[in-house]
């Protein structure tokens, strides 16, 4: 699979993504260790926060042109640690002039008190302050390369992560799918029986409200008429055709989607509730809520579709 040469991730829009994602990195040069997290979750619109160790804050936008390089939607979180082993290459700085002091300070008391014994290194070593460990300093150049380093395999495990969980999401929609394609096939098989329904119902009650008298059959067709016209869903159903249709399409773009699922799905909501509103059978009526209900579960997985 082809990655992004910079970042060494799977490039966004290759397949559908989760904006749900974790990553970890690290890059050692003795005596000095970057550690880098990078997590995601979902949010309509990009959102990086970066934190640094102290004195690094310069390098903070590097790391957020990186990260905006390979993540196109969602909330991520990048935290950067700076580690450094005080034992490598570290400074050690002697108060001189305090250990003078010290020295002439307990010899004082030593002659002045008559006490016997004589100052020794290791009574020095106890003397607080007397020495200074200082770690090697870490220059920006370097700071800057090996956070670049760290930030790299984090983002690489986040994009694989995220490509993970939105292949399963991807398989769980395409099913959801077809279950609405079913259940408009089955509005399509019910919808003519409704008209017929009525008009049989409609006679029936005119022959017993109108027994042996001659009623006028025009008028009837007419009723039956303005009623399967009122009733007509067909265009509901070819635009919901259209959406199911376009969805699919969504499903292998080479681009982020996510928004324009949900705006998919808040049409094809628009049709349902129409094609509910219009018809006058119970069955259909259930289908609808069902249909509304799969909707709803959709919509929850596109949430968090990058």
């Amino acid at each position: 699979m082809r990655r992004c040469p910079r970042t060494g991730c799977i490039p966004q829009g290759l397949q559908m993504n989760s904006m749900t994602g974790f990553g970890h990195g690290t890059c050692s040069q003795p005596p000095h260790t970057v550690d880098v997290q990078i997590s995601s979750y979902n949010r309509k619109q990009l959102d990086t926060r970066v934190k640094m160790s102290r004195g690094f804050e310069s390098i903070e936008k590097d790391v957020r042109a990186l990260v905006d390089g390979a993540v196109a939607r969602g909330a991520v979180f990048v935290n950067v640690a700076l580690a450094t082993d005080g034992t490598g290459a570290a400074e050690v700085e002697v108060d001189t002039e305090l250990a003078r002091r010290v020295h002439a300070a307990a010899a004082g008391i030593a002659a002045e008190l008559g006490l016997p014994g004589q100052l020794t290194i290791h009574d020095l070593l106890q003397v607080p302050d007397l020495f200074v460990v200082r770690p090697p300093e870490l220059d920006e150049a370097t700071a800057r390369a090996m956070v670049s380093e760290a930030v790299k395999p984090a983002l690489k495990e986040l994009a694989e992560m995220r490509a993970t969980e939105g292949a399963a999401m991807l398989t769980d929609l395409k099913a959801r799918c077809a279950g609405l394609q079913e259940m408009m096939q089955s509005i399509r098989t019910i919808g003519p029986a409704t008209v017929e329904r009525y008009r049989a119902k409609l006679l029936e009650r005119v022959g017993e409200l109108i027994s042996g008298i001659e009623h006028d059959d025009e008028r009837l067709h007419r009723e039956v008429v303005v009623f399967a016209d009122r009733c007509d869903i067909t265009e509901e159903l070819t635009r919901l055709d259209s959406h199911l249709e376009q969805m699919q399409t969504l499903f292998a773009a080479t681009e982020p989607v996510g928004r324009k699922l949900d705006f998919m799905i808040q049409e094809m909501v628009r049709e349902i509730n129409t094609i509910g509103s219009k018809s006058q059978d119970v069955e259909i009526a259930r289908i609808v809520v069902d249909f509304k209900t799969e909707l709803d579960r959709i919509r929850e997985q596109i949430q968090n579709v990058e």
